[in-house]
């Protein structure tokens, strides 16, 4: 298999992948991610990530817990998970979109 890192305007890269990962999701509009996951591959694996740290400026898009992450997230979860850390949690979403 290949493996291939980019950074990229990530709300207009639209190439091909089996699986698809998001670590910043709180750092983009709902709009933006919308615009970002429409032009993900229909059946790739999604992989996202995002916290409930609402104290940092460029945080414009936290989630209050994974089940709201889950909401704004447009993806049938296959896992969902939490991790807490000293200062905020750190929710994960596997998935594919909806």
């Amino acid at each position: 298999g290949m493996f291939r890192a980019v950074t990229a305007d990530m709300c207009n890269y639209t190439e091909p992948a089996d699986i698809v990962i998001n670590t910043s999701c709180e750092h983009i509009t709902q709009e933006q991610y919308e615009q970002w996951l429409d032009n993900q591959p229909d059946d790739a694996l999604i992989v996202l990530q995002s916290n409930n740290y609402f104290e940092l400026e460029e945080h414009i898009r936290c989630s209050v817990d994974v089940d709201d992450f889950v909401r704004m997230s447009n993806i049938t979860p296959i896992f969902k998970g939490a991790f807490e850390t000293p200062k905020y949690n750190r929710f994960m979403i596997i998935g594919r979109k909806q």
